[in-house]
């Protein structure tokens, strides 16, 4: 499948077969098997495509294929053996998806099939995972935030670290549980609806937080002259801001993590 709107279009219907609701879940088989046959393909040529890997690869391919019968229960009863095997090696629907249609030998998302590797987990695959088990992105925004958070336990050794902006073309879209999210997964996080230049000075003294800004447009930073400074000097290792108090010259090195 090297038609790209193609492709996107089988994986996100595919994607919505994990569905809970029994109505979208049928529309998107339907739907699945229209495109095929738009496209002069079957389902079994669908299947082939796909990418079955590890201890249970087989047995995942064979109830796929069934997935296309004509036979509506046999459909149901393929598709819910299938969430048994993923629920039992805590997969989700979408992580399985995106492992079919992954071309690389060892996608973040697929399983190994030792078990004595089980124990063995990358931090960075283990992120990754569960930002695509509870928020809707595309793959190279999963790839980014999974990055980023890793990036907040050892950006000391960086002589860059990055902000995270979290935009969104309109509300609801999901970006306060990201960063409900990001305040679970980050390296002592700090979050806050509002925050001011002092209150960010003595974290930054005494706790190098990863700071986790929501609502920042309400910050006013265009004329926050004092707030946006110390922001801009924490992406740069050795940044630093000088006040004083009580007579005194202090030196704040602004070095933590900032979104």
């Amino acid at each position: 499948m090297n038609d790209t709107p193609f492709r996107d279009t089988l994986q996100a219907l595919l994607t919505a077969l994990g569905s809970n609701d029994l109505v979208p879940r049928h529309k998107a088989r339907e739907r699945i098997r229209d495109t095929l046959a738009a496209n002069r393909r079957s389902w079994n040529d669908l299947v082939a495509t796909l990418h079955f890997r590890g201890k249970h690869g087989e047995k995942l391919k064979k109830l796929f294929a069934m997935l296309g019968q004509d036979n509506g229960g046999e459909c149901d009863n393929a598709r819910q053996k299938i969430s048994d095997i993923l629920a039992g090696e805590k997969r989700s629907w979408r992580t399985f998806v995106d492992s079919l249609f992954s071309a690389s030998s060892h996608p973040w998302s697929d399983w190994h099939g030792d078990p004595a590797t089980y124990g063995d987990i990358n931090p960075l695959d283990l992120v990754h995972h569960l930002l695509q088990r509870y928020v809707a992105l595309t793959d190279h925004q999963f790839v980014a935030g999974a990055l980023w958070i890793v990036h907040t336990f050892v950006y000391h050794r960086f002589t860059v670290t990055p902000r995270l902006t979290l935009t969104s073309p309109v509300r609801g879209c999901g970006k306060t549980t990201l960063l409900d999210l990001l305040e679970a997964l980050c390296v002592r996080p700090l979050k806050s609806d509002s925050i001011t230049a002092a209150s960010i000075y003595h974290a930054v003294d005494h706790e190098h937080p990863t700071l986790l800004i929501d609502e920042a447009d309400n910050l006013g930073l265009a004329v926050n002259g004092p707030l946006r400074a110390v922001l801009n000097s924490g992406h740069r290792k050795g940044g630093k801001v000088t006040r004083y108090h009580n007579g005194c010259a202090h030196r704040l090195i602004a070095t933590s993590d900032s979104d």
